[in-house]
């Protein structure tokens, strides 16, 4: 749960889960871009059990439209939302909460900013992957 509590631990294309936990976890909430993230974090509070394996199950293409919907001023006010209420449910402290919602690399409202960081990352991570 650490590591979702910090950021979003899985992928959604790519995970598997019984439709009961979802149910017990109170399903899907209203929360515009972060309803997988606010599951996950209902699903492993309700005793999910939860893992990543390590291969690559899907590549997916990361376009533009990607980077305009995931950034600006309106997408950081809902990511802001979402982290009080995990808050409020004691998903989260204090300080992870000021964390990730302050900091400006994380949720950057410019979306050219934000392509030229994530650009960077994945190919770091590329060259580890292949050495």
């Amino acid at each position: 749960m650490l590591y979702q509590r910090m950021r979003s631990a899985f992928n959604h294309m790519t995970v598997m889960f019984k439709k009961e936990m979802v149910l017990k976890a109170g399903n899907y909430e209203d929360g515009l871009y972060m309803e997988d993230d606010l599951l996950w974090l209902n699903m492993i509070s309700a005793g999910a059990r939860t893992g990543n394996v390590d291969q690559i199950l899907c590549k997916v293409r990361v376009g533009a439209g990607m980077f305009e919907r995931r950034g600006g001023l309106r997408y950081l006010k809902l990511y802001r939302q979402a982290r009080q209420r995990m808050h409020a449910r004691g998903q989260i402290s204090y300080g992870e909460y000021l964390k990730k919602c302050f900091n400006p690399s994380c949720r950057c409202p410019m979306s050219r900013i934000c392509a030229t960081v994530y650009i960077f990352e994945t190919s770091k991570k590329k060259q580890v992957m292949s050495s």
